[in-house]
């Protein structure tokens, strides 16, 4: 993951400190991956396939790299075929 992925994550405008705080201690365990010649390549093809702009295209490309399934509730990924998509619920809690 990268950086600008992971402070897009953390610093969303509808998040209150708790919840950047929850996602603070999901992101400190998770394994980060350097984007490497195929990823890259596997970004370009997303890119020009679908309507996902480039930092989601290396997201997608990223897990079909390590062959996991992308979770997101972000239903923009939907256009991503060559990948698993776990779709979350988007419902806030209260």
């Amino acid at each position: 993951m990268s950086i600008i992925t992971e402070m897009e994550i953390q610093y969303k405008p509808n998040k209150n400190s708790s919840e950047r705080q929850l996602l603070k201690q999901l992101l400190d365990q998770l394994v980060i991956f350097e984007i490497n010649e195929q990823i890259k390549n596997l970004a370009i093809k997303t890119r020009l396939s679908t309507s996902l702009k480039l930092m989601d295209s290396i997201i997608v490309a990223t897990a079909q790299w390590i062959n996991l399934p992308l979770v997101s509730s972000e239903t923009k990924f939907k256009s991503a075929s060559l990948v698993d998509i776990v779709l979350l619920s988007n419902r806030k809690t209260q």
